[in-house]
């Protein structure tokens, strides 16, 4: 199946035998998308703290905004084809959604923020945090502004401009920074793109559903056969539905699915039911494995009497330090065995750039090599 996917969604991005540039357009009307995101997010976290469309892991912001450009494209595509987007600009502007969506909320500044000023702005006597901590955080971390950090946690007075001077100084450390750690993460990946995908198999399950959204032939209709199945539009108005009834409900406390007459914790998340079905059968049997086997050794902690005094961020699930550092070690684990099962492919980039590239395909494989070291 991973194959079959794989090989289907490359020669449909981009037809054989073509090779087309991606245009400016397509550059502009991301930028103008991950904009969109960058506000609206933060917007639905910290004002209305609405719909958290940038939380889950599964980006559903991206996917949201996408659904309704490929609809826009088919309607500009219907009125004047040539207009239209092509397949390899609405992938990459999907792919720009995707990473400019966890860096507004909580996958970056809605953690960086706090993190570089609580130090200053939860400072008391009884923590000692002034003598303790605060002499050893370099100057250009953090604003050292008390009335800027104090502003930042309990808003400014109406009509005061934010003191957008104070902070950039530290934005423009921390951005450097960023920057390297993003081009670290994105030659890594370009690294180990073939043994995730010839090696592996990997599905992508991110990818999927997009790919699906835009798949056809060039030339034929823009209307994708994804769109034409009833089942979609069934399985896509459940969501909708439960989704919309629990919006208007905050609005207008008269519309409800479900009358209060009982409580009965249940939760059911429809990313992870659609999550489940794009990944192999194995991961998710250990996915729910392992759950379950956390809740039974947190079980038998409690009936032992065994707690940590440890505290942690509530995305550490703070209720279980053990098993906090017990997934962190899993992961090095993780990470290492994949590095491991990689070395082949690793090798064999290094002595192609111990040999100048000197390949079948010297320029373009050469090029990946080295961005990826």
């Amino acid at each position: 199946m991973a194959e079959t996917f794989i090989r289907r969604a490359n020669s449909e991005v981009t037809p054989a035998g073509e090779s087309q540039p991606l245009s400016i357009r397509a550059f502009l009307l991301g930028a103008l998308l991950c904009l969109l995101i960058g506000v609206g997010t933060i917007y639905a976290n910290a004002i209305i703290q609405g719909t958290f469309m940038a939380w889950c892991f599964s980006n559903p912001v991206a996917l949201f905004l996408f659904f309704y450009l490929v609809l826009g494209n088919i309607l500009v595509g219907t009125l004047a084809r040539n207009l239209a987007l092509r397949r390899e600009e609405l992938v990459l502007i999907y792919a720009m959604m995707m990473v400019s969506a966890s860096i507004p909320t909580f996958g970056l500044v809605e953690h960086l923020l706090p993190m570089i000023t609580g130090v200053f702005y939860y400072a008391t006597p009884e923590n000692n945090w002034g003598e303790l901590i605060q002499p050893y955080v370099p100057a250009w971390i953090a604003p050292n502004d008390g009335q800027l950090i104090q502003g930042f946690y309990e808003g400014l007075p109406k009509g005061m401009p934010v003191p957008w001077e104070g902070w950039l100084g530290a934005l423009g450390y921390w951005s450097i920074f960023l920057l390297a750690l993003y081009l670290v993460s994105i030659g890594l990946m370009v690294l180990l793109r073939r043994p995730w995908m010839e090696g592996e198999r990997l599905l992508y399950p991110m990818m999927q559903v997009p790919i699906e959204m835009i798949n056809g032939r060039e030339g034929a209709s823009l209307v994708s056969a994804v769109f034409r199945q009833p089942q979609m539009w069934i399985g896509f108005a459940l969501p909708v539905l439960v989704g919309c009834c629990n919006a208007l409900h905050n609005y207008r406390s008269s519309m409800y699915l479900f009358r209060d007459t009982i409580n009965l914790p249940f939760e059911f998340s429809f990313s992870l039911v659609g999550f489940s079905y794009f990944i192999n059968r194995n991961l998710a049997l250990g996915i729910w494995f392992f759950y379950l086997l956390a809740l039974v050794e947190q079980g038998c902690f409690n009936i032992l009497g065994i707690h940590s005094t440890e505290k942690l961020g509530w995305f550490s699930n703070p209720s279980s330090p053990y098993l906090t550092h017990q997934a962190l070690g899993a992961m090095l684990v993780f990470a290492l065995y994949t590095l491991w099962k990689a070395r082949s492919h690793l090798l064999a980039v290094v002595r192609r750039i111990w040999r100048l590239c000197r390949t079948e395909r010297p320029c373009r494989r050469c090029w990946w090599d080295w961005s990826s070291w």
